[in-house]
C-alpha cells in the first residue's frame, strides 16, 4: 500500500489533489500524513482528508500551500460553493473593490478547517448543483444595483461571455432562482437578464 501511494504521488503533476478515500482509506491516510510532515516532501496537508502536491519546497519558505479559495472549492465540492455578495462582483470583474478575506457561500453547515475565508450559509438546496461562476452570477443578481460599480448592460455582457464560454448554465441558475424564497430582487433581475440575453 505504501509503495502504491508513493508511486501515485511521484507520477502526479504538481498541483494534483489527493484524498485518502481515493487511494485506499486509512493506510493511505497514514502514508499521506507522514509525507506531509516531511519537510522535504512535495506533499502538503491542505485540510482534513485533503492533500496537495505543491512541488519541491522552497529552501527559505518551505512548502507552498494552495490558496484558501482553492482549498475551499475542494472541501465544499457539491455544496454550492461560490463567491458571496460583493466578492462575487469582484470575481466577475464587476467591481474593483476587493475584500481583505474572500467570502464564500455553501449550502448547509460550513466546512471546518479552512482558514482564510469567511463562509456564508445558503439554505436553498438547488444551489448545490451550481458551479463557482454560476453561484457568482446568482449572488450579483440578488444584490444589483448594489455591490457593483457597473451599469446593468455590463452585467448582461459579462454573463453572456460566461455563457458563450460554457462556464455558466443559465438553466441550472434558473432552477436555483425558482427555489429561492424572499428574494424578489433576484427573481426580477434574473428575468430581466434572460430577456436582455434573448434580445
Amino acid at each position: 500500500m505504501v509503495s502504491a501511494v508513493r508511486e501515485r504521488l511521484d507520477k502526479a503533476q504538481v498541483g494534483a489533489w489527493f484524498r485518502p478515500s481515493e487511494l485506499g482509506g486509512n493506510a493511505a491516510e497514514q502514508t499521506l500524513s507522514r509525507l506531509a510532515r516531511d519537510p522535504e516532501s512535495e506533499l502538503v496537508r491542505a485540510a482534513k482528508g485533503l492533500y496537495f502536491k505543491s512541488g519541491v519546497p522552497d529552501p527559505f519558505f518551505g512548502k507552498q500551500k494552495p490558496a484558501p479559495i482553492e482549498i475551499a472549492k475542494r472541501v465544499a465540492t457539491g455544496r454550492g460553493v461560490g463567491p458571496a455578495g460583493a466578492f462575487a462582483a469582484a470575481y466577475l470583474g464587476l467591481t474593483t473593490q476587493v475584500a481583505p478575506r474572500p467570502a464564500l457561500t455553501v449550502v448547509g453547515t460550513p466546512p471546518a478547517g479552512v482558514e482564510g475565508v469567511d463562509w456564508q450559509v445558503r439554505k436553498n438546496p438547488a444551489r448545490a448543483q451550481l458551479n463557482f461562476a454560476e453561484v457568482a452570477v446568482m449572488e450579483v443578481l440578488a444584490l444589483f444595483p448594489y455591490g457593483t460599480e457597473v451599469e446593468w448592460d455590463e452585467v448582461v455582457d459579462r454573463v453572456a461571455e460566461l455563457r458563450n464560454r460554457q462556464e455558466v448554465n443559465l438553466r441550472q441558475i434558473q432552477k436555483a432562482v425558482a427555489a429561492e424564497r424572499r428574494k424578489p430582487a433576484l427573481r426580477r433581475n434574473f428575468d430581466r437578464l434572460l430577456a436582455d440575453l434573448a434580445a
